[in-house]
């Protein structure tokens, strides 16, 4: 997440996904990276204060809705974001021993 203006010094910052929400607080200037917050379904950390979060999510669904709150000020991001299940096309070799440790490459 870029963009700017990520708050005053006793700002909060909460990023919602697919109605999950994760907040992290901050009491110093700047933002740290070491404040990283999670929850079930996410992990974020400030990059760069005041410009860059970086979340990662499941990347599972349709129609998923994303939301950055900082200082009770929000936005929500017009476009939803789609997941389509993977597609596996090859798998080789076709053929290998039932015994085991065989290395397979798996293509999709």
């Amino acid at each position: 997440i870029n963009g700017t203006n990520f708050g005053p010094v006793n700002a909060s910052l909460a990023f919602t996904w697919a109605g999950q929400t994760a907040k992290l607080s901050r009491t110093s200037s700047p933002w740290s990276v070491a404040g990283a917050f999670t929850t079930d379904q996410m992990a974020c950390e400030v990059l760069d204060p005041h410009y860059s979060v970086a979340c990662t999510v499941d990347g599972v669904g349709t129609q998923i809705s994303t939301t950055i709150a900082v200082a009770e000020q929000t936005f929500t991001f017009e476009s939803k974001l789609n997941f389509t299940a993977p597609v596996i096309s090859r798998v080789s070799p076709d053929v290998e021993h039932v015994s085991g440790g065989a290395l397979l490459t798996i293509e999709g």
